[in-house]
């Protein structure tokens, strides 16, 4: 009588967990809002180069933390993205990273890897940067990066 309880048992907690996958379930996402700008590096743009948010307080809401992320187009424009392409960002206060490592055309991922940051130090980290900004709800037009 044991044996078939446990084999019930079994069964139960397979079907549960395969209906659990299968029910397409999400991680919880905050509210995000259009945010867009542009970034140059001593007056030319930096195209293929990366913006990203660090919150200056993270809220613990329980909900997962994805830290927005821009892609630095050739005319020197972004447009933030969290959960889905150009979504924008949750609300809040960031401290603003840079990365750029140059004109990446014709260089694969693993060489791109390898090149070296063209931007000084101080911008690739979010506490040395210098700058921050604050999402609002509505759209969101950052002030021209011009970094030196």
């Amino acid at each position: 009588m044991t044996s078939i309880r446990f084999v019930r048992l079994w069964f139960a907690l397979v079907a549960i967990v395969l209906v659990g996958g299968c029910s397409g379930y999400k991680f919880a996402e905050r509210e995000t809002y259009p945010v867009s700008g542009s970034a140059s590096y001593r007056g030319e743009p930096i195209a293929g180069g990366t913006v990203t948010l660090h919150p200056v307080s993270p809220v613990d809401d329980g909900k997962p933390f994805v830290i927005p992320k821009a892609v630095v187009k050739p005319d020197g424009s972004f447009s933030f993205t969290t959960y889905r392409s150009n979504d924008g960002a949750p609300l809040g206060d960031y401290m603003v990273a840079f990365s750029w490592k140059g004109i990446l055309e014709d260089v694969n991922a693993d060489d791109a890897e390898e090149m070296d940051e063209q931007l000084p130090e101080e911008y690739l980290d979010p506490k040395t940067s210098g700058v921050r900004v604050t999402i609002a709800k509505g759209d969101n037009t950052l002030p021209k990066f011009e970094l030196n």
